[in-house]
């Protein structure tokens, strides 16, 4: 087998893979499903992320606080970039973490990008006349 032979079998075997591996990855049953709509009337933090992000990771603390402080004021949900990526698109997210900041009808009010401690959320949410 000449070299250049060896390396066109060798590059059609990662393609190979590279395709098996995604066809894959679709098929597998994703952790973090699409979020349901918030109940009426409760303003909505949604968290766009993924697992193997280090800010994103420390994100997962944050988030659980906020549920847990805010239960029945705040809808507070996460996406997983990784395996939601047309979701993310469809955000129009380019960065992890993301944090969307929604009003009680919906509305996006403001994007934050990187890692926020609880209190800054709270406190953006009060800036924005959000009352949690």
């Amino acid at each position: 087998m000449t070299t250049r032979t060896y390396r066109l079998a060798a590059g059609a075997a990662v393609a190979a893979a590279l395709v098996l591996t995604l066809a894959a990855r679709s098929l597998r049953p994703t952790r973090h499903r699409l979020p349901a709509p918030a109940p009426a009337g409760l303003p909505r933090l949604v968290e766009v992320g993924a697992d193997s992000c280090a800010p994103c990771k420390a994100m997962v603390g944050v988030l659980a606080r906020l549920r847990r402080d805010y239960a029945g004021r705040l809808a507070v949900e996460h996406i997983d970039s990784w395996d939601r990526p047309e979701e993310a698109r469809r955000l129009g997210v380019k960065t992890s973490p993301t944090i969307l900041l929604y009003d009680a009808k919906g509305r996006e009010l403001r994007r934050m990008e990187g890692y926020a401690p609880a209190d800054r959320i709270v406190q953006v949410f009060r800036k924005l006349g959000v009352e949690l």
